[in-house]
């Protein structure tokens, strides 16, 4: 997304069109997605869009929750 567009409530149609891109094009039975554990805003519009917490990478950039739902589950944005 456009940083400036970033903190105007778009999250969730940004995040759920790129879902649906993900879906149509590669027809995937689960989605997983990666996100560095301090972002909270991150978090929240996958937690929106129906992604639930599978557990947590480490590596030396950090923390990643890894977040994963059923593809067959609509991405409402």
């Amino acid at each position: 997304m456009r940083p400036d567009l970033m903190g105007q409530g778009l999250g969730r149609v940004f995040v759920g069109a790129i879902v649906e891109f993900a879906i149509q094009h590669f027809s995937p039975n689960r989605l997983r997605l990666l996100i560095l554990d301090w972002n909270d805003r991150s978090r929240k519009v996958a937690v929106a869009l129906g992604f639930e917490r599978e557990g947590v990478l480490r590596s030396t950039e950090g923390g990643f929750l890894v977040m994963t739902k059923p593809a067959s589950e609509k991405a409402d944005g």
